[in-house]
């Protein structure tokens, strides 16, 4: 609820204080259940035995909520799905596959503090809409769909929603591939606007090697089931005996492009089982040689923390796609204790979105760099750089690449305390950076925001090297800390 008024402020929501009181009546009544069971059940009995804010982690703080004050009269706004910005005039919606969701979702809302009427029209009959029409009274949600029977290959048309003299459009896209035989497409997860996401209980077959078996534990994952290879006790496995002596899972995809593409594996944050072993799992797609990647994060440091507060460990790999259409992925299993939960492969031409507090950092000034858990942050977690003098840097390691022009977009944390930063890249750690694009001031009201887009160019693929510089202080900023905190960074080819 706290997240949500804070883009429901950002997108000039008139509802965002009633969302905002929401969220702080919620964290008031965790208040008070926990003093009830502290000091009212038994006369105190178990007083101190619950805690509203474990270990005192910033996570369990109320977090800051949104405000707005809304504009006099019965303005509206437009918000659409896959984007966190309220639309100017005009807006896009994923393009629709008739392999992916049925239903993309058009928000239309109030800004001022009068009600007022609108109306949401199609430039094609092939457009369905949940809903038509309304009031900005109460916030509405649009259901857009395509009637396949009517439409077009590859057509496109507009929602376009009035309000008085006012109105706003919405580009509806179609994406229709060529017609695929139903025996190369039974089974398989497709893609769906450069990604596709599976389930890891969702395999098309396994294959078991001695007593070391994968298996299902029910409702274990974040959205359903989790795998795990049982017993516990299982022997790792020698990366060169994969073929030969891990157990394996097999998923049938079904892709339209034949690019370079990042598999992330979401797993339960767990320890290593056996010491000296890691939290290892290998995955390929097709005859491509099995990547290595090993979850496992030694406890109580800043990345082991952060899996914990988001639930997941994150592996990544890269991988080649050679040719479109059905691709079988395997997942191995190399150390017990490894509990997949599920996976996306995303295509290069798709946007790369990395979390900073995964990066690794490959050299620094030397001042405080850590990761930090607050629930605002895209995945829970972010990376705070302690600097405190103009010169300080800190430098990231970005992997796997591909030439290309792109646009970078970096969600940082502004507060009072921060400093000024400009971005500089290299091929190398060592160098030479090239300075990209102006300076940005990090000095503001406290909160997540993206900066504006900078764009750059990979004259060759590989690891870059991002380094953020402090480059002074706003006037304002009295602290005499020039901190930076870092979110996500969207990497986004160029078209």
């Amino acid at each position: 609820l706290a997240e949500r008024s804070r883009l429901w402020a950002a997108q000039g929501r008139a509802s965002t204080n009633t969302v905002a009181t929401a969220a702080r009546e919620a964290y008031d009544k965790i208040q008070s259940e926990t003093e009830i069971y502290n000091l009212k059940i038994a006369a105190g009995k178990w007083n101190r035995m619950m805690s509203s804010h474990p270990r005192d982690r910033e996570v369990f703080k109320m977090p800051a909520t949104g405000t707005l004050a809304p504009r006099a009269g019965g303005g509206f706004g437009v918000a659409v799905e896959g984007d966190a910005n309220a639309i100017g005039t005009a807006g896009s919606l994923p393009a629709f596959s008739r392999y992916g969701p049925r239903y993309y979702f058009v928000d239309v809302f109030a800004t001022g503090n009068t009600a007022a009427p609108w109306t949401a029209t199609t430039s094609a009959p092939w457009i369905t809409l949940s809903q038509s029409s309304g009031t900005t009274a109460d916030d509405a949600r649009i259901n857009v769909g395509v009637d396949w029977s009517k439409a077009p290959r590859d057509a496109k048309g507009t929602i376009v929603i009035s309000s008085g003299a006012a109105s706003k459009s919405v580009t509806v896209k179609l994406f229709t591939p060529p017609e695929i035989d139903a025996k190369a497409i039974a089974g398989a997860k497709f893609e769906v606007n450069g990604i596709i996401r599976v389930e890891a209980e969702d395999f098309n077959r396994s294959a078991d090697h001695g007593s070391a078996r994968w298996r299902r534990i029910e409702a274990l994952g974040l959205t359903g089931d989790a795998m795990t290879v049982l017993p516990a006790t299982s022997a790792g496995v020698d990366p060169a005996a994969i073929a030969a002596k891990a157990p394996v899972l097999e998923y049938d995809l079904f892709t339209f492009s034949e690019v370079a593409a990042t598999i992330s594996m979401h797993c339960l944050p767990t320890q290593r089982i056996h010491p000296g072993r890691g939290l290892r799992y290998a995955v390929a797609l097709n005859d491509g040689k099995p990547v290595i990647v090993d979850i496992q994060q030694n406890e109580y440091t800043a990345p082991w923390s952060a899996n914990i507060m988001r639930n997941a460990a994150i592996g990544v790999s890269r991988h080649q796609v050679v040719s479109k259409g059905r691709q079988t992925l395997r997942l191995w299993m190399l150390d017990p204790g490894v509990v997949a939960d599920c996976f996306t492969v995303e295509f290069a031409g798709a946007n790369h979105v990395y979390e900073f507090e995964n990066l690794t950092v490959a050299a620094s000034s030397g001042d405080r760099h850590r990761v930090f858990q607050e629930a605002p942050a895209s995945a829970g977690a972010a990376t705070a750089f302690e600097a405190d003098a103009d010169g300080d840097f800190v430098t990231y390691a970005v992997p796997n690449l591909e030439a290309g022009v792109y646009d970078l977009t970096i969600r940082v944390k502004k507060q009072a305390n921060r400093g000024k930063v400009r971005l500089a890249i290299a091929d190398a750690a060592a160098g030479p950076y090239v300075d990209q694009g102006a300076e940005n001031d990090l000095y503001g009201a406290e909160g997540w925001e993206d900066l504006s887009p900078i764009r750059t160019t990979f004259a060759s693929g590989g690891t870059k090297y991002f380094r953020f510089q402090v480059i002074g202080r706003n006037p304002a900023n009295t602290s005499q800390l020039s901190w930076l905190a870092f979110d996500r960074m969207v990497i986004k080819p160029v078209e």
